[in-house]
């Protein structure tokens, strides 16, 4: 029965890791330097995290505030590496 019972709870720890998304934070994405040469993996890296799904135990105003912060380096970045003279 203890098997059973310690079967169950570290069944339960692994799945509910599972359900954590671990996101980019808004300091995080606004540290990115605003780098021209690496300004194509810099953006398919931004995109990704866009792109990924809010995780069961993020806040829904935390990751409004994420994403605003993900799109915002996307554009700050192309603003600045794609000027025209």
């Amino acid at each position: 029965m203890l098997k059973i019972a310690a079967s169950v709870i570290a069944l339960s720890f692994l799945s509910g890791c599972a359900l954590y998304n671990n996101r980019a934070m808004p300091v995080e994405v606004s540290i990115i330097p605003n780098d021209c040469a690496n300004e194509s993996a810099i953006i398919r890296w931004l995109e990704s995290m866009e792109k990924q799904e809010k995780g069961i135990l993020i806040d829904g105003g935390a990751y409004a505030q994420e994403q605003r912060a993900i799109k915002y380096k996307k554009w700050q970045i192309k603003y600045i590496c794609n000027t025209v003279d």
